[in-house]
């Protein structure tokens, strides 16, 4: 079984590294799932939100359908948010693991937004991963000795990080479901990382949607990105 995990997986990087698309069916079913922070009340975008990458002036940049600045010009290319941004207070929201699992992955998640901790979930049905945005991931402790570093296997509502202080809005922490094994690209990239998919060439401010002809032009969404919200 674990060789052709190993094969499976080898011929998915192989082809995404390729830019071939195609429909990713090897997710596990997904439990009901541990709210990460106090509640599930969504204080930022919502799954499937599309969001404007500049930072005009406008407080109501961002949104969808996108608002025109005075002079009637675009604000800027569109990304489609992939999980849903809870609410939190920097240096005080406790993030907790919404199921068992083993971390895979502490990095950055981008100048001004703090770190991403993706945690890797398994069950006899499959595997799909948690990431958790816009967090200090916590140190040392009596539980967790090295601090949420790669490996650590932690439990469902233990505590991981605390909601980061970001300089790109307000403090929150952006929860997304990764329907599927975790691979890393050639590129040192890894699709399950994103926040939101790459932005449109050409989007039309009118209604929301990009004009490349290609709709958002990425193979993973919807396929194996999953809305938290239907699982809390």
């Amino acid at each position: 079984m674990l060789f052709l995990d190993f094969r499976r997986n080898l011929l998915v990087a192989v082809l995404l590294s390729l830019g071939v698309t195609f429909n990713l069916s090897f997710a596990a079913a997904i439990p009901r799932l541990t709210c990460p922070v106090d509640s599930w009340t969504v204080g930022g975008f919502y799954f499937g939100d599309d969001w404007d990458i500049s930072t005009p002036k406008d407080k109501t940049a961002g949104r969808c359908p996108p608002y025109l600045d005075k002079a009637k010009t675009k604000l800027g290319p569109f990304k489609r948010h992939t999980g849903v941004d809870l609410r939190g207070t920097a240096n005080k929201t406790i993030v907790k693991a919404a199921a068992t699992g083993r971390v895979i992955l502490v990095d950055s998640a981008g100048s001004g937004w703090g770190k991403l901790i993706l945690i890797e979930h398994s069950n006899p049905s499959g595997v799909f991963l948690t990431q958790y945005m816009h967090v200090t991931p916590d140190g040392p402790s009596k539980k967790f000795p090295k601090g949420i570093v790669k490996d650590v296997i932690v439990k469902a509502g233990d505590p991981i990080a605390k909601a980061a202080s970001i300089t790109n809005g307000g403090s929150h922490l952006h929860f997304g479901i990764w329907s599927d094994y975790y691979i890393v690209l050639k590129n040192g990239d890894s699709l399950a990382r994103r926040g939101a998919l790459p932005k449109c060439s050409n989007p039309k401010v009118s209604d929301c949607k990009c004009d490349d002809g290609k709709g958002h032009n990425d193979s993973t969404w919807p396929q194996s990105f999953l809305n938290p919200l239907s699982y809390k």
